[in-house]
Parts: structure tokens; C-alpha cells; sequence
């Protein structure tokens, strides 16, 4: 793909943000960064990434010319391997929603392993099924917590590959959608998204299929961003570009 490297620099500018911080929101080098800026040839997957960290759709930052490779069903996302526990537990646990699912033909064995890492990993979100108030936020908090977490992840990553009859592993990606953030009430003991504006949101997309698939195209679950948001939304809260990666 051809990135609109002015228009990445542009959003980019308009955050306050450097090159380098910008490659660290999206787990790419500088170097990346510069070629995007330079309008120079990139995987679809950094285009993807880079828009989640910009908070826009990928079609924002590719040049019109290029749109043409880009699904014509709908706005989405593509999965990419990965296969880090620690990756996949700091980008999920900084999100604010999770969109999980399988892609495989379930047998027995596979589904022994796979549900409960399926579960692991919803549990590393404070969201998820309303769990907050059982959320271990030492997965916030603690680097001990989060190493932990991690490494159970890399054990059951490293047996989804061994199982038969044929392995699986875990595609990943992120997006953007708009919609209420959950914030914390002032009497600090109950979460709520009633009465609020639609800001910017992150979302942590994954899909478990078998090692043979190497990318999967899903559509984004939510409202798309179709236009810049304003930071003052008159809600009440402090909204707009508030960056979770």
C-alpha cells in the first residue's frame, strides 16, 4: 500500500506527538514512521496499526489511489500473526474493547485448549462481561502481575501450535471505533457509560484459527470514525483524543 505520508504527519503534528512516539504506539521502528511519512510502500498490517495509534481508518491514510485494495463490504481490519504473550497482554489490557472470536473447526482437543486461553485472554480485560468489579487490576498496576500474565499466555500460545490435527495460533490487530468510554463514577465503586458523548476507542481484535491461515479480514464491531472529533464534546468529562496505547 501507498501511504499519504502529509496526511500521517499532519495527524501526527496535530497530537503533539514525535516520530518515535508514534512507533511505539504501533510497535513499529522510527525508521517505519520516516517511510510512512515519505509516502514510501508499506504492508497493509503497519497502515493498520499506525491508523489505530492516529485514531482513524486505515483508508484515511492511504493514498486514493490505493483504495482499491481495500475490501469493498465495509470498513475493517486485517489480522496478522502473533505469537508474543506479553504483546498480546499489554495491548489488551490497555484497550477499551475487545472483539475475540475462533475460526476453526472445533475437535475435542483443540477445543480443551483453546476455550480456556480464549477465556484467559478475556479475563486480561476489566470489561469484559461486566467483570470489573472481579478484575485483577494488578494487571494495571504491576509488572510482576503482567509478567505472570504473560507467560501463562506463552505456555498456552506454544500448545495451540502442537495440537492435532492441525495446529492453531492467534491473529491479531487493533482499530478504532466511536462509542461511550466506561469511566468510574465519583462514588468510585461503580463504572457507568450512561449519559455520555461517543469518543474515539480502541479496540483489541484477535481471532483463533489454524497455522495455515496467515491473515483474516474482519469487519470493525461498532460505529466507524467518519469525521475528526472535537477534544471539548460539552459531556462533561474530559474528552476527545484521550490515547490508551
Amino acid at each position: 500500500m501507498i501511504p499519504d505520508g502529509g496526511k500521517i504527519a499532519s495527524l501526527r503534528n496535530g497530537k503533539a506527538i514525535t516520530q518515535e512516539k508514534l512507533a511505539a504506539m504501533s510497535n513499529v521502528t522510527p525508521r517505519t514512521i520516516q517511510r510512512l511519512e515519505a509516502s514510501s510502500p508499506v504492508q497493509a498490517e503497519t497502515i493498520n496499526q499506525v491508523a489505530a495509534s492516529l485514531e482513524v481508518m486505515p483508508t484515511d491514510i492511504i493514498r486514493d489511489a490505493d483504495t482499491e485494495d481495500t475490501p469493498q463490504h465495509g470498513d475493517g481490519v486485517i489480522l496478522k500473526p502473533n505469537a508474543s504473550g506479553l504483546y498480546l497482554m499489554e495491548q489488551i489490557t490497555a484497550s477499551e474493547r475487545i472483539d475475540f472470536d475462533v475460526a476453526f473447526e472445533p475437535w475435542p482437543e483443540q477445543t480443551t485448549i483453546a476455550m480456556p486461553f480464549l477465556r484467559r485472554l478475556e479475563e486480561l480485560h476489566p470489561h469484559t462481561f461486566g467483570q470489573w468489579m472481579e478484575y485483577d487490576w494488578a494487571l494495571k498496576n504491576s509488572a510482576a502481575a503482567r509478567v505472570t500474565a504473560a507467560a501463562a499466555l506463552n505456555v498456552d500460545l506454544a500448545r495451540l501450535a502442537e495440537l492435532k490435527p492441525e495446529g492453531l495460533h492467534v491473529l491479531f490487530g487493533r482499530y478504532a471505533v466511536l462509542g461511550p468510554r466506561w469511566r468510574q463514577a465519583e462514588e468510585g465503586n461503580w463504572y457507568t457509560r450512561v449519559g455520555q458523548a461517543d469518543e474515539i476507542l480502541q479496540v483489541a481484535a484477535l481471532r483463533i484459527t489454524p497455522i495455515a491461515v496467515r491473515q483474516r479480514w474482519i469487519p470493525i464491531q461498532g460505529k466507524p470514525i467518519t469525521s475528526v472529533i472535537s477534544p471539548d464534546n460539552n459531556d462533561g468529562y474530559s474528552s476527545g483524543y484521550d490515547i490508551s496505547f
